[in-house]
């Protein structure tokens, strides 16, 4: 599976179980990217982030991932998933937020490799960074 989390410059994913940031030109992008090429799976809580996106939303959507997949991550721990993960696709908001939940997994430590990185203009963001991560 594939999954996409967004991140900020420490590596905060959530706070108090809420996301720190969104922005509608990044969920478009997403949204765009996994049309017709890949399941779009998440947490109900993700959902109303993509409307009229065809995805699959549950609250076990991790364990029920199939390789090729697309998991867009907000809350949840991926340190139970790594073995699942064949990539790993991180935005970055480049800004620090409030968090209590951080990204687990070492993507710059031994088994991934940074494959592509890309900044591009966000609706609310001025500059997103998408780094993609694939396992070694």
């Amino acid at each position: 599976m594939t999954v996409l989390v967004c991140v900020e410059d420490r590596l905060g994913q959530s706070f108090h179980g809420k996301r720190l940031s969104r922005d509608r030109a990044l969920c478009a992008r997403i949204a765009a990217a996994a049309s017709g090429r890949a399941l779009l799976r998440m947490s109900p809580y993700s959902q109303p982030l993509f409307p009229n996106t065809p995805l699959l939303a549950s609250e076990d959507y991790l364990d029920q991932a199939e390789p090729g997949e697309w998991c867009f991550v907000e809350r949840e721990d991926l340190a139970a998933y790594e073995e699942k993960i064949e990539r790993i696709v991180l935005y970055r908001w480049e800004r620090t937020y409030p968090f209590d939940q951080t990204f687990a997994i070492p993507v710059q430590g031994e088994g991934w490799r940074l494959v592509s990185q890309e900044g591009f203009a966000g609706f609310s963001h001025e500059k997103i960074t998408e780094e993609v991560y694939e396992r070694v």
